[in-house]
């Protein structure tokens, strides 16, 4: 699953496993756990999963080393859930501002900017530039992904073989 929402100013890319009912009984079976067993469980799930995860953010950093802000900006978030889990890359907009814009740009490989905009002149009167975009960040997504889906999924069965869980 990969999104780009604009409103929010940052790339991410999200790689989830769903594995519909298994993960919800798995999470029925951690909550029978004592307080203990559980946060000692979900732990080794989330350091899975961010472990698995470090490769995506891996790729997605090797892909913009053209960049000396987008590789520090790019970190990962992880998360368990009662229907899935996952490992979500963002690109901290505030941190790379560039990142988003030449991602994909607005003109089929290319970003059209002006060079120094005033504010005492009209669009018009600006001098207008092409760039070419520098896309990174989906194509690091979509060579990484199925390698990082298989290795959250194998955290996820590790964890319910320990537990004796066999599920469906």
């Amino acid at each position: 699953m990969t999104h780009a929402p604009v409103s929010a100013g940052f790339l991410d890319v999200t790689v989830q496993v769903d594995i519909g009912g298994q993960l919800s009984d798995l999470g029925k079976a951690i909550k029978e756990l004592d307080k203990k067993q559980q946060t000692a469980v979900r732990k080794r799930l989330r350091q899975g999963i961010a472990k698995a995860g470090d490769d995506l953010v891996s790729a997605v950093r090797n892909e913009a080393s053209w960049s000396k802000r987008i590789p520090s900006a790019t970190s990962l978030r992880t998360s368990f859930g009662a229907r899935s889990a996952g490992a979500t890359v963002v690109v901290n907009a505030t941190k790379a501002p560039h990142a988003r814009p030449l991602e994909g740009g607005n003109r089929g490989g290319m970003l059209r900017h002006p060079v120094f905009a005033r504010g005492d002149e009209t669009r018009e009167q600006w001098t207008w530039v092409n760039q070419p975009t520098h896309p990174f960040f989906f194509r690091a997504e979509q060579s990484a992904s199925p390698l990082i889906y298989a290795r959250m999924q194998k955290v996820l069965d590790d964890v319910a073989d320990d537990l004796g869980f066999t599920g469906p």
